[in-house]
């Protein structure tokens, strides 16, 4: 047996590509394989005759079956590029001959080996191989899948798997050839907890008939977000490559670079060591002459003309939706509620300082949220749909107010008109801005208004159970909070106000 060692293995240039589909799983697509003639071409190893008892050692895997049509790897070295995952099997550590990485951290106990095969040259296999360390923490996607194949019970019948989340931003891969096959072995280890790891070392197996655990020649490495690789990067992109994704469009698609904003994909960019400007040429233009480069290059034209026309529909909504909404859910409440006129403006400029302060909370929340979460990218979505709806139905409220017809309010069948002098001021306290929320909930806090936030309530659980979606907590724990503040206090104040 050869050894990796990663810090001597040469960087090369290819292109790798890794985008995978959430799977919903059954657990009729799982089976409990051995290594044996029945998996495989090759042998079976037939121990020497000896004195005594051998060793017992599990000889078992688990192996999923993905139900994946389209491609799902990309190898620029290799024709057909386009390689679908059809298997993902649950080891034992193959590969404990990684220099520093396995050789000497016990805790390192499994690995993760996905075969994609293209739909042609049925010889030719690519298998990537993730590392399982234990760690403690919360069960992911691979806890979860290992609790759901051990559970005799046939409940739960479905579990949803989220390759992606759970590979994460890798930061290399060493790559060598078995055979006719290509592996590629990534270096940072996905955790599990000691629940799985228990089970893996237990129950299964270390060695496998799908490839070779080492080679002794053709070994490279490709890394990673490297800083030399990102200025490779940015001057290919300057000179040939396609058009930059636009980034609302790119949060919507499931094919990213390494390095941008999405880390659920993987892309490797890098220049051979012995470069030059033929060879430079040479590569580029073979990814870019590629129908899956000319498809890429459609995608982008049609998410520029989506941006665009829903920047059109956010102005449409705007200038027709926001004036009307505001009169009926502000205005005719504050009229209604306060029966001194004078405190009209007052309790107007308060619920706007009020709207304004939940739109800033909000705005930088779901900032936060799609910046730092794996698989939030929507909440980026949504941080630019609140910042630009906020802004641009400010400016239209503000000219509204000037109109007299707009601001004049029916109260007990008389009409009450609230006009603005030019440069008018307003004071308006600190305390009392703080005061105001309690004030309003106090006066809202009905019946009617608890059974409307428990049917909407009731309604996004329906939704939710029918999307099938893995994280429940986090989405449930978010429409909590966004129920109470704004979207039932939004509905009753719109149906009290047009009452």
């Amino acid at each position: 047996m050869s050894y990796f060692y990663p810090d001597e293995i040469n960087i090369t240039n290819e292109t790798l590509e890794l985008q995978y589909p959430s799977n919903e799983i059954n657990k009729r697509h799982i089976e409990k394989k051995m290594n044996t003639v029945a998996n495989s071409k090759k042998n079976t190893f037939k121990p020497i005759e000896v004195e005594g008892d051998y060793i017992a050692s599990p000889n078992t895997f688990y192996q999923l079956t993905l139900p994946n049509k389209e491609p799902n790897l990309y190898y620029s070295k290799l024709k057909p590029t386009g390689f679908s995952a059809r298997y993902l099997s649950l080891y034992g550590l193959i590969h404990d001959n990684i220099a520093d990485v396995t050789d000497n951290d016990s805790s390192i106990v499994g690995e993760l080996v996905i075969e994609h095969r293209p739909k042609t040259a049925v010889n030719l296999r690519m298998f990537t191989c993730y590392l399982l360390q234990q760690k403690d923490g919360e069960p992911n996607d691979l806890d979860n899948f290992v609790a759901f194949f051990r559970n005799e019970d046939k409940k739960p019948k479905e579990l949803t798997f989220d390759l992606n989340n759970l590979i994460g931003k890798q930061k290399n891969c060493i790559h060598y050839t078995s055979e006719y096959d290509h592996v590629f072995l990534f270096t940072k280890p996905i955790p599990i907890n000691t629940t799985t790891a228990d089970f893996i070392k237990n129950n299964l197996t270390s060695e496998t008939t799908l490839f070779e655990k080492s080679a002794i020649s053709g070994v490279n490495m490709i890394e990673f977000g490297t800083t030399e690789q990102k200025k490779k990067e940015k001057t290919a992109n300057t000179e040939d490559e396609s058009p930059i994704e636009s980034f609302i469009g790119s949060l919507f698609g499931n094919s990213t670079k390494e390095g941008n904003q999405n880390m659920d994909d993987i892309y490797i960019d890098c220049q051979p060591v012995d470069e030059s400007d033929e060879t430079e040429t040479a590569v580029i233009s073979s990814i870019m002459n590629t129908s899956d480069s000319k498809k890429k290059q459609s995608i982008d034209f049609y998410k520029m003309v989506n941006n665009f026309f829903m920047f059109i529909l956010i102005i449409v909504v705007c200038r027709m939706a926001i004036p009307t909404i505001y009169k009926v859910a502000i205005l005719n409440n504050i009229i209604r509620w306060r029966q001194d006129s004078d405190e009209y403006k007052k309790y107007i400029r308060l619920a706007d300082y009020l709207i304004l302060f939940l739109v800033g909370v909000y705005i930088l929340h779901y900032f936060r949220i799609g910046m730092t979460k794996e698989g939030k990218g929507i909440f980026t979505v949504f941080f630019m749909l609140i910042a630009a709806v906020s802004v641009f139905g400010y400016s239209i409220i503000q000219l509204k107010k000037r109109d007299p017809d707009y601001m004049t309010i029916m109260k007990d069948g008389f009409p009450e008109k609230i006009e603005y002098e030019e440069n008018e001021k307003i004071n308006v306290g600190f305390v009392e801005f703080i005061k105001f929320p309690f004030i309003a909930y106090g006066n809202a806090l009905k019946a009617s208004f608890f059974a409307l936030w428990l049917t909407m309530f009731i309604i996004y659980s329906i939704f939710l159970k029918l999307l099938k979606i893995s994280d429940k907590k986090f989405w449930v724990k978010e429409f909590l909070l966004f129920n109470t503040t704004v979207l039932s206090p939004f509905i009753y104040l719109c149906i009290k106000g047009s009452a």
